[in-house]
């Protein structure tokens, strides 16, 4: 309408600065620390009954993270009896970082993340 009205000028300005926000904020947006109040998904899987998700659970909540769901579900993938528990957790350090840790605990097979906004 700028140009229609004969205001190439602020025409050219807002334009530009409108290609400034769209590739540029998301560069700065990946700059800036995450929320503590953003939610991440982890998925584990573990060997049924040996309390693995107790573990899971205390490690997270350990580490300064708050459980909003747990889904989860049995699965027989030929490794004998393991279930997979999707988790919804809110917290300050990046989930990735906890994730490596969890692998290490006894019974956990496997371990992902992934955030909500990727689903």
């Amino acid at each position: 309408m700028a140009c229609g009205a004969g205001l190439w000028l602020l025409a050219l300005v807002v334009t530009a600065g409108h290609f400034v926000v769209v590739l540029g904020f998301p560069r700065v947006a990946a700059l800036l620390p995450s929320s503590r109040f953003a939610v991440q998904d982890l998925s584990v899987v573990y060997e049924d009954g040996r309390g693995v998700l107790r573990d899971v659970l205390g490690e997270l909540t350990g580490r300064g993270f708050a459980i909003v769901q747990v889904r989860a579900r049995h699965v027989d993938d030929g490794r004998g009896a393991t279930v997979v528990a999707e988790l919804e957790v809110q917290g300050q350090p990046p989930v990735e970082r906890v994730a490596v840790e969890l692998t290490n605990l006894a019974g956990v097979l496997e371990v992902s993340t992934r955030h909500p906004a990727t689903q």
